[in-house]
């Protein structure tokens, strides 16, 4: 460290003469030495004060230098301890990142198992109603498979009469009508089965008639609805065209069937479920009620949450009112929300546009 050294002003610079020191007999030279001695001593006392104003501020100079080794060291080790904190922020962030993406596939894959479950439904009662006329036609077609070999039969023994041939006839043409009629139904069944798998599938918009388009949903869950001996009503306003998206409604329409189905009827002598059907102006409003054990209120605020259920374990994910709810917000426009009741069993409120907005509108 460099010590500055001030200029001492000339005129307590001057030598002090030899000679003055050795006269000190005479008046005029005592007084010259007097002199003389006053200048050295101011001399000196000026280096003592500025000597001491140097120290001082060397010290000073000191204490700052000090003071700044000290805190440089300190934001040394501080920048060291961030740049570790910033790092493990790191490594943590990107497992989080890792965990959500982990998180996001599941539910994607639990929701599509979801999806694939109601449609699982759907096949089993399409499946059970086409069995039906199926099994019509096999019965009709095989009665007259034997009434042709009898009459065959009658024809090359040389007995064959005109009344067995009209009772052939006869019963051919009913055979005939009974064949045509349930393959007629059956092909309805698996035309209807196409489109809403196709709507499910694809959630593509169209026009159609809400009412028929429930009815056919019911209808789907027949068996299942009869092994629970639950009776479906349809009520409200019929034959209500809209511009939508069908495979949205028969998912949410399936999604609280089957809500009610595992949970509502157990202990219920006769479920009922009554679906109600109003327009309001460019609005539907649409009622889905069951006379069930209802929801408890402690959940009630949670009944929407993705994978909250009281069914675990039992085959439930607690994804059914989930999509439900997000179908109705994300595909048909609308709104989907539970009606706080003080009679018995569950009531939920669906809104939607009758004309739903298209994909580039969401």
């Amino acid at each position: 460290m460099c010590m500055l050294i001030r200029p001492v002003p000339e005129l307590l610079l001057v030598p002090m003469s030899t000679e003055a020191l050795l006269l000190t007999d005479e008046g005029s030279d005592r007084d010259q030495l007097r002199n003389e001695i006053r200048r050295l001593m101011a001399i000196i006392q000026v280096l003592m004060d500025r000597a001491e104003q140097g120290v001082n501020t060397d010290s000073s100079d000191f204490s700052l230098f000090q003071t700044t080794i000290m805190l440089e060291d300190k934001v040394r080790r501080r920048t060291g301890e961030l740049e570790q904190a910033l790092n493990k922020l790191d490594v943590t962030n990107a497992a989080l990142e890792k965990s959500l993406q982990t998180l996001q596939q599941t539910q994607q894959q639990l929701v599509e198992s979801e999806k694939m479950a109601a449609l699982g439904q759907l096949v089993a009662g399409i499946a059970h109603e086409i069995n039906t006329p199926v099994g019509i036609g096999v019965t009709a077609m095989s009665h007259l498979s034997d009434a042709t070999i009898n009459i065959e039969s009658l024809l090359h023994s040389g007995s064959l009469t005109k009344g067995a041939l009209e009772r052939y006839i006869s019963e051919m043409k009913e055979g005939g009508t009974l064949v045509l009629s349930s393959l007629t139904r059956a092909d309805k069944l698996v035309q209807r089965f196409k489109q809403t798998a196709a709507d499910q599938a694809t959630h593509e918009k169209r026009q159609f008639c809400l009412d028929r388009l429930i009815e056919i949903t019911c209808d789907s869950l027949k068996q299942t609805l009869i092994e629970k001996q639950v009776h479906v009503s349809i009520t409200g306003e019929s034959m209500i065209q809209i511009n939508s998206y069908p495979g949205a409604v028969t998912q949410v329409i399936t999604n609280l069937m089957m809500n009610s189905l595992n949970h509502a009827f157990d202990g219920v002598e006769e479920g009922l479920i009554e679906i109600d059907i109003r327009r309001n102006e460019r609005q539907i409003e649409l009622i889905y009620a069951d006379n069930g054990r209802g929801i408890n209120k402690d959940i009630v605020d949670h009944i929407f949450e993705p994978f909250y259920t009281t069914y675990r374990g039992k085959g439930g994910a607690g994804l059914g009112l989930h999509i439900s709810y997000n179908l109705c917000q994300k595909v048909l426009g609308g709104h989907l929300e539970y009606i706080d009741s003080e009679s018995a069993g569950t009531r939920f409120l669906l809104t939607f546009p009758v004309d739903a907005p298209s994909e580039t509108d969401k």
